[in-house]
């Protein structure tokens, strides 16, 4: 008990540190000014995905497979049938204009034996407002993803298969100055590991490939010159998580993210930290609160809260304000509105 209490002083200090520092780091110690739109497109696509989940954005989650595919087994799903539906919505809006309109579809059918599957179907959409370079920018990708997990005892396994095709069009006073088409490819695999009672230890690897072929104008003392050509976008993502449930329901975590995205157009390497708190307020309400940074100081907050009203359906709402610094020179600061409706079955 007293080295529980210990190490529960120890996590709570950490996220009490790394808010400190985010609230009185520089907006942009450091940025991505000089890398391709089409790499830091890919960086911050990764958190689109990624809904504001019970439990917190964290790879030690209990409930929620939103980062690591092996919480999905990792508590039973409620309802005689083990099954939930659980369709969402995001709603990104930028400085410069731009909005992005995710809408998703995702169910959970837990087997009882073999393990929980979790489905999921998603539409992003982008409006036509230039960006800070006087471009307009079209953005859609259409989304595949089947995740699935297994616990035994104190440790669990999972996976994910992502699949998505993308367009981006630019245009400059009506005339298409790049367009581009991808595929492309994830794979995800995770593991969840409880140590000692109410502590729970996440790590996730993720390796993704994207071809893709685009089409564009040059400026040229003799005037527009159209090319065209192919290449392939990779990433790499490694992180590990900490939690800890305090009392039922409630938590508080700390995550560690290394990332890479890379094709001939050059290469992205982020380093991010994010912690954050779940706290039951009453026996149907939870309120949620984080920061993240990365490594050159950019910062960004969440919020959020989740309503049971009733055994069989709960309602989760997320807030993020600056989470997408990739974004930033092209669009601006950004805000991310998120909900989530589960019904248990």
């Amino acid at each position: 008990m007293q080295r529980e209490r210990v190490c529960r002083v120890g996590l709570i200090g950490v996220l009490v540190v790394l808010v400190i520092a985010t609230g009185t780091s520089q907006a942009a110690a450091g940025d991505y000014d000089d890398k391709d739109l089409s790499l830091r497109l890919a960086s911050g696509f990764i958190r689109f995905t990624e809904v504001s989940a019970f439990g917190g954005e964290t790879a030690a989650n209990r409930w929620s497979p939103a980062v690591n595919p092996a919480s999905a087994d990792w508590t039973a799903l409620p309802g005689r049938s083990g099954v939930v539906l659980a369709p969402y919505y995001s709603h990104m809006s930028f400085d410069a204009g731009m909005k992005l309109n995710l809408y998703g579809e995702a169910g959970a059918w837990d087997t009882r034996r073999s393990g929980t599957f979790v489905p999921t179907l998603s539409q992003l959409r982008s409006n036509k407002v230039p960006d800070r370079d006087g471009l307009e920018f079209d953005y859609e990708t259409d989304t595949f993803q089947l995740q699935w997990g297994k616990r035994h005892g104190g440790w669990a396994l999972g996976a994910t298969v992502n699949y998505n095709e993308s367009e981006v069009t630019q245009r400059a006073g009506g005339l298409e100055v790049r367009h581009t088409e991808a595929e492309t490819w994830r794979l995800r695999i995770g593991g969840l590991y409880e140590p000692c009672c109410k502590w729970l230890i996440g790590v996730v690897a993720e390796y993704g490939w994207s071809p893709y072929d685009f089409r564009a104008v040059v400026p040229t003392p003799g005037g527009l010159v159209p090319i065209s050509g192919e290449d392939t976008l990779t990433q790499h993502i490694l992180r590990a998580g900490v939690s800890y449930e305090y009392k039922p329901f409630s938590t508080t975590y700390f995550d560690y993210q290394f990332a890479r995205f890379e094709s001939d157009l050059g290469k992205i390497d982020t380093h991010r930290f994010q912690a954050g708190v779940q706290h039951n307020i009453a026996e149907f309400l939870w309120l949620r609160a984080g920061a993240t940074t990365d490594q050159f100081g950019n910062v960004g907050v969440m919020a959020g809260l989740s309503v049971a009203w009733a055994d069989w359906g709960q309602l989760h709402f997320g807030y993020q304000r600056g989470v997408l610094p990739e974004l930033r020179p092209s669009f601006g600061e950004s805000d991310i509105f998120q909900l989530t409706l589960s019904l248990n079955f």
